[in-house]
């Protein structure tokens, strides 16, 4: 079971951006640039948010706390 959870998140993943653009292109061109702006905002602050959070407990606890946070088990 746990084995397959990776992979149903990796689907569930690569899917998304292509589920987003699908949508995009039927919508108005003006409301479209305005979404793919916020959309790429928000996909920065997330990964940027992340790298924080990692690095934040590394600084303040130890790598062993890192590493148990960031796990996949």
């Amino acid at each position: 079971m746990q084995k397959r959870a990776p992979l149903s998140v990796d689907g569930k993943r690569k899917a998304t951006p292509k589920y987003i653009i699908k949508v995009d292109f039927g919508l108005n061109p003006e409301i479209r640039n305005r979404l793919n702006g916020l959309y790429m905002t928000i996909f920065f602050l997330g990964g940027a948010f992340g790298s924080w959070i990692g690095s934040y407990t590394y600084y303040k606890f130890n790598s062993e706390v890192t590493l148990l946070i960031h796990s996949k088990k």
